[in-house]
C-alpha cells in the first residue's frame, strides 16, 4: 500500500504567462513548425510541480516503458505486436525490478544494433477520474477549452486542435533514451512541458528536431518551466531524446502528449 504525503492533492492554479505576443508566436510556428516558450506557467505552479514530482511522487506511480517488447505484456489477446507502438510496461515496484532490468538491457541491445528502441519511465493516466493529485490537476488544465484555444492561437489556427490525444508524465533517468520517431498516428501537435532544473547539455536527455533525412534542425536542452510544441504528421518532425548519461544524479521530468 502506498502511503501518500499530505501535500499530494494540494490545489494548484496554473496560469500561462500574460506577456506572450500571440502574433509573433504564430509567425514563428508558421515558419518553423515548432515553438519554445520559457517561463511558461506562473512561478508558484512551476515550483510546486517541480517539488511534487521530485519529492512527493510515489515511486510506484512510475512505470517502465520500453521497445522492443520482451514480454509483450501491454497487449490484449486480439492484438498483433507492433514494434513502434506497443512496448513492455512494468509498474516500478520491487517485484518488477528483474523484468525492468531485462527490458532495459533489451532496449539498449536493440539501440546498439541500429533498431528502433526506447526505455524510459512514465505515467499511464490510470488514476481515478476524480483524482485530485497535482499531476491530474495539471493534465486537466492542459485539456481545458481555454488552453486548447490558446494552442490554436499560437499555432495560427492552422491545425484546428480540438482535444488532447493523451497526456502523461515522463521521467528520463540514467540510461533512458528515445530513438528517432515521428508520432504520426498520435495527432497533429505534440508538446513537452519541461520541469527540470539545472540540467546540463552533457547530461544527455536532449530533444532533437530533425528533417526527413535525420539532419538535426534544433536541439533543446531540458529546462525548468519551459513549454515546447511542434507539428506532427506526415513525418514532418522526426525527433528523438538522447540517452541520459550514467553518472547523472537527477531526472529529466516533463508533462508531455499530443493534441488532435
Amino acid at each position: 500500500m502506498v502511503v501518500l504525503h499530505q501535500d499530494i492533492g494540494k490545489t494548484i492554479q496554473p496560469k500561462v504567462r500574460q506577456d506572450l505576443i500571440i502574433q509573433e508566436l504564430a509567425s514563428t510556428f508558421k515558419s518553423t513548425g515548432r515553438l519554445e516558450i520559457p517561463d511558461f506557467l506562473d512561478s508558484a505552479t512551476a515550483e510546486h510541480m517541480h517539488y511534487f514530482y521530485n519529492e512527493l511522487y510515489p515511486s510506484e506511480w512510475w512505470s517502465s516503458s520500453s521497445v522492443p517488447a520482451v514480454y509483450k505484456n501491454n497487449l490484449t489477446n486480439s492484438e498483433i505486436y507492433d514494434e513502434y507502438n506497443q512496448g513492455d510496461r512494468f509498474q516500478n515496484t520491487p517485484e518488477n525490478q528483474a523484468a525492468i532490468r531485462v527490458t532495459y538491457e533489451t532496449a539498449h541491445k536493440a539501440n546498439g544494433e541500429g533498431r528502433f528502441a526506447y526505455f524510459f519511465y512514465r505515467s499511464f493516466g490510470d488514476h481515478p477520474s476524480d483524482c485530485i493529485c497535482q499531476e491530474c490537476q495539471l493534465t486537466r488544465f492542459f485539456s481545458t477549452p481555454n488552453f486548447i484555444e490558446f494552442l490554436n492561437a499560437i499555432t495560427g489556427h492552422t491545425l484546428n486542435i480540438k482535444s488532447p490525444f493523451t497526456i502523461f508524465t515522463s521521467k528520463y533517468s540514467q540510461g533512458c533514451f528515445l530513438n528517432t520517431h515521428s508520432d504520426d498516428m498520435n495527432g497533429n501537435l505534440a508538446f513537452v512541458y519541461h520541469l527540470t532544473k539545472d540540467w546540463r547539455p552533457d547530461y544527455g536527455g536532449l530533444f532533437t528536431a530533425q528533417d526527413k533525412d535525420r539532419n538535426v534542425l534544433k536541439t533543446i536542452v531540458p529546462g525548468f518551466n519551459k513549454f515546447v510544441c511542434f507539428r506532427v504528421g506526415d513525418y514532418i518532425t522526426p525527433h528523438s531524446v538522447t540517452q541520459v548519461a550514467h553518472n547523472v544524479p537527477k531526472h529529466r521530468i516533463s508533462l508531455t502528449g499530443w493534441y488532435k
